[in-house]
């Protein structure tokens, strides 16, 4: 119901979102209600503030352990037969010569968000966007910043 912030709320009445082809999409207010983050909203401000505390080497302000933020960075998941990250705790891996570029986009019928992290470089991105789609906006964006990606290629034994 939105009702923990109601700025929040109200500018969320106020923005508009747009289809791949920049038609008004209307109704503008959409949720998606999957546990545990669906319908989450928020400001830039916010996703910024968490961006940054997960950047600090420390975890300070989120967490009281350096641990923490250590673990949150630990593979999680890697691609079938290789050593390559997938995941680490919710965070994407882009597979690069760094091996360290990790982020996560998220988005609705009219509106998305990505950012991207390298925590052992202090670099962070945020893209926000009201249209639809976050691989429209964000395309190009982590390789102008982080360089060269590469893909991944399985082969399945089967």
């Amino acid at each position: 119901e939105q009702d923990d912030n109601n700025w929040v709320k109200e500018q969320r009445e106020e923005v508009q979102g747009y289809s791949n082809a920049l038609q008004l999409i209307d109704p503008n207010f959409y949720s998606i209600p999957m546990y545990p983050i669906g319908s989450a909203m928020g400001t830039a401000t916010d996703l910024q503030k968490l961006l940054q505390a997960l950047l600090a080497e420390d975890g300070t302000p989120l967490f009281k352990d350096k641990k923490t933020i250590d673990k949150i960075f630990e593979p999680t998941l890697y691609y079938p037969e290789t050593n390559i990250p997938r995941a680490a705790n919710g965070l994407f891996n882009l597979p690069s010569k760094s091996q360290h570029v990790y982020g996560h986009g998220g988005n609705n019928f009219a509106f998305c968000a990505s950012f991207y992290l390298v925590q052992k470089e202090d670099i962070g991105v945020l893209v926000f966007s009201n249209v639809k789609n976050e691989s429209t906006v964000t395309k190009g964006i982590p390789e102008g910043i982080f360089g060269d990606l590469y893909r991944v290629h399985i082969v399945s034994k089967h």
